[in-house]
């Protein structure tokens, strides 16, 4: 804003500061012309708002990042970004400005993550939100010299892939007895854990189920959706799976789904009902599904009880692809059950098991010939 104040020209200018979020002010005075004041202020707003980047540290330029992708990701995506960043890669940078940071320094970051006990997936997880901050200087603040341009991902360890954690149908009947069918709420947690076990559905797949995406002609249920609960405070949070392939409809056994209609006609009768419903909820609210710190600790708690081999909720998935595959069905059949993006990441993850399907091809040979 341009004003005339005793025969001079004065102006009022304000911007928001992109960093800290909070508005800026300024006033100056004493210009002869309206003119003088018009271009020190568009000056002071052109300087204001593209900080040099020598006065950057390398948190701003994250928090930065991080505000100017939020619109484009997914929520979960933006927190788990900003929880990289705060536990892994500030506190190697906390009294460094960026344009100091050398490509020693940046190698120096990456030899550390070897030391840390984490998978290699959130290794190159964190490399790849340290290379993106790096990226968005460099674009936006005029950074000289990228230092993490030469930083590469790690190659993936053959012993993080799966070998072979799973449960037998057998060992998986004897996890199911302990709870009570004929208790309401049992049966309901009875019906959550076969539906891992004979769909390979991902566990936040299932939590995210409503009523509506049962399809009782079919018998199968539509996996469009995953819930997360990971944001501390917030609830849970609905969210788009990150492929397309992940979208899908998986056929369901007859008593599997036998066990889901009984949890739908009972659900079916309460006052108030809706098929918006999550089908695997807490008892006060039908809005709100199982915890996962209670998926997890019921499923311990079965297994030290029933001395069953120890798993993850995940290997459910994996032991539902063993069995289907030590049975002869067709990769490209589990693929698609599983939502894998390719026949080959099923192939890379379950070529172990794949030496008996091919002794069956070369009896099924012989006995032809």
């Amino acid at each position: 804003m341009i004003g005339k104040i005793n025969n001079t020209y004065y102006f009022r200018a304000s911007y928001y500061d992109q960093l800290t979020g909070k508005r800026v002010r300024k006033h100056e005075g004493g210009f002869k012309t309206k003119k003088e004041a018009q271009l020190k202020e568009q000056e002071y707003l052109r300087n204001a708002v593209e900080t040099p980047v020598v006065d950057l540290y390398l948190k701003d330029i994250a928090y930065d990042y991080f505000a100017h992708r939020k619109p484009y990701i997914q929520i979960t995506s933006y927190d788990n970004n900003v929880r990289i960043f705060d536990t892994y890669i500030l506190p190697h940078f906390t009294r460094k400005k960026i344009h100091k940071i050398s490509k020693i320094d940046c190698r120096r970051f990456v030899d550390s993550l070897a030391k840390i006990d984490r998978s290699i997936k959130t290794k190159n997880d964190i490399i790849t939100v340290f290379k993106s901050i790096f990226n968005h200087a460099e674009e936006y603040y005029d950074l000289k010299s990228n230092p993490a341009r030469i930083i590469k991902r790690l190659p993936q360890d053959s012993s993080e892939k799966f070998t072979g954690d799973v449960w037998t149908v057998e060992e998986f009947k004897s996890f199911i007895s302990d709870f009570n069918l004929n208790d309401k709420e049992q049966y309901k947690w009875a019906t959550f854990y076969t539906l891992a076990f004979w769909t390979g559905a991902r566990r936040g797949e299932i939590l995210g189920l409503q009523f509506k995406d049962i399809n009782f002609a079919n018998r199968s249920i539509s996996i469009t959706k995953s819930v997360t609960q990971k944001r501390a405070g917030k609830g849970p949070v609905l969210k788009k799976p990150k492929t397309t392939s992940s979208i899908r409809t998986i056929s369901i056994d007859d008593e599997t789904f036998a066990m889901l209609e009984k949890i739908y006609l009972d659900k079916h009768r309460d006052p108030g009902f809706k098929n918006d419903q999550f089908i695997f909820s807490r008892d006060y609210n039908p809005y709100i599904p199982f915890a996962d710190t209670t998926v997890e600790n019921t499923k311990n708690r079965i297994i030290k009880k029933k001395n069953i081999k120890q798993i993850r909720f995940h290997d459910f998935r994996h032991s539902h692809a063993s069995i289907l595959i030590a049975s002869g069905v067709d990769i490209v059949v589990v693929s698609a059950r599983l939502g894998h993006s390719s026949t080959d990441l099923t192939y890379n993850i379950y070529v172990h098991l794949l030496p008996s399907a091919e002794r069956r091809a070369l009896d099924t040979i012989n006995k032809i010939r």
